[in-house]
């Protein structure tokens, strides 16, 4: 499989939402992410998507891996959210090294 890792961009909500659904439907049944959402993440203060983002993008264009970063304290604390599709955990790894 072919794995391109690159920032995340505006331009990829709607890819961003659907792999979002993908990992709600596989923890709680039901899509729950919607577009909002995602630009809200991608918008927080502070974070510089160039520097603070991840995205794995297959082959056939579609969204497997997502992960974002931002600090929510001053330093003290950092937070970060990472996302891949269920069946793609192996393949995406590599977004994260």
């Amino acid at each position: 499989m072919t794995l391109t890792v690159r920032p995340a961009a505006f331009d990829d909500v709607a890819g961003l939402c659907e792999l979002l659904n993908a990992v709600d439907l596989a923890e709680i049944g039901r899509p729950e992410t919607d577009p909002h959402t995602v630009e809200s993440d991608l918008r927080r203060p502070g974070v510089d998507l160039a520097r603070d983002s991840w995205v794995g993008v297959d082959g056939d264009g579609r969204f497997v891996a997502y992960g974002l970063l931002w600090d929510v304290a001053g330093g003290e604390r950092i937070d970060v959210d990472l996302y891949t599709l269920p069946d793609e955990d192996a393949a995406a790894g590599g977004c994260w090294s």
